[in-house]
């Protein structure tokens, strides 16, 4: 379809992709299931995967590495947080397949989230 945007898919990760995908995941990702019903009067469950750094470069990494999810950015200047702090990049995913698939790659080479993402994976694909 012209002028509308196709929905990617997660890319096949080789080995040291995910490991290296593993490794921000690890300590500076996230994943979980939210409640639709908190945020919208629609019913369900979405699920998220995402990494935020303040370091572009990492996050067009994570973001050319997975092949799908999108890209915010965060830039607060207020009274408590001045100009000097540099912008914080978040990377996320919240397609359904896109999340299992990539957790599913990046799995083995989890330490402390590898349980989490396992139980995870098996309850949501």
């Amino acid at each position: 379809m012209a002028g509308k945007a196709q929905p990617r898919t997660a890319r096949e990760l080789s080995p040291i992709e995910a490991a290296w995908l593993g490794a921000m995941i690890e300590g500076e990702g996230s994943f979980g299931a939210y409640d639709y019903g908190k945020l919208t009067h629609y019913p369900g469950t979405y699920l998220s995967l995402s990494v935020a750094n303040t370091e572009v470069e990492t996050i067009a990494t994570v973001l050319r590495l997975a092949g799908c999810g999108g890209v915010t950015v965060t830039h607060r200047v207020t009274r408590y947080h001045q100009d000097h702090h540099k912008p914080n990049w978040t990377w996320q995913e919240r397609r359904r397949a896109n999340v299992i698939a990539l957790l599913r790659q990046i799995a083995p080479f989890l330490t402390g989230k590898q349980e989490r993402a396992l139980a995870f994976v098996r309850k949501y694909e």
